[in-house]
């Protein structure tokens, strides 16, 4: 699954049809997962100096899951954005980490329970 930004709205695609993510989840948590993908992206951009990423969203019935992998320089050690990161994971009822990937570089995962 894929993270799509059309006029400000998240959105998910898979298998080339799309659903409105925002649509599926309150609106505070929407901004928050396009909040997490913006700041996951920039410190891949800025910090990693990664050549490539990856990034996947899986939402289930309960919980939402990004995950965010690049095969940069590794992770910083101190970050105000990791920590905002990890506040709205926590906010939210979900979890945060940041690890060196298998691969090389380094994997974000953030995840959020979705309230009915």
């Amino acid at each position: 699954m894929s993270i799509e930004v059309f006029d400000g709205r998240l959105r998910s695609a898979r298998r080339h049809r799309r659903a409105p993510l925002d649509l599926t989840v309150q609106a505070s948590l929407a901004d928050d997962i396009l909040a997490v993908t913006r700041e996951g992206l920039s410190n891949c951009a800025r910090h990693a100096q990664a050549s490539s990423v990856e990034i996947s969203l899986v939402l289930t019935e309960t919980a939402v899951r990004l995950k965010i992998i690049d095969d940069g320089i590794g992770t910083a050690t101190r970050s105000s954005g990791l920590t905002n990161l990890r506040r709205m994971a926590e906010h939210h009822g979900g979890s945060f980490t940041v690890t060196a990937s298998d691969a090389g570089g380094t994997e974000l995962v953030w995840t959020a329970r979705i309230d009915s």
